[in-house]
């Protein structure tokens, strides 16, 4: 799933393995890419993001598609 890829992507940027990020980023599809440089551009969102990366189970439904239409509202309140 997309919220899967996302754990696994921030998972290997915490330890810094610029190798396994780049395996998981290329699963997602489309502009999923584009989503996800979005989210990773706004600080406080990606940390209330990262903040909860250790529970796998939260992931199952994220949908990184729907992301931008949640930026595009430039409201950052975590």
């Amino acid at each position: 799933s997309d919220g899967e890829i996302f754990r696994k992507i921030r998972l290997y940027h915490r330890v810094n393995d610029q190798e396994a990020q780049k395996r998981w980023w290329s699963r997602l599809e489309k502009s999923k890419p584009k989503d996800l440089r979005q989210l990773l551009r706004r600080p406080s969102i990606a940390a209330g993001f990262d903040a909860l990366i250790d529970m796998p189970g939260l992931w199952a439904k994220l949908q990184l598609g729907a992301l931008h239409r949640l930026l595009v509202l430039k409201c950052d309140e975590v």
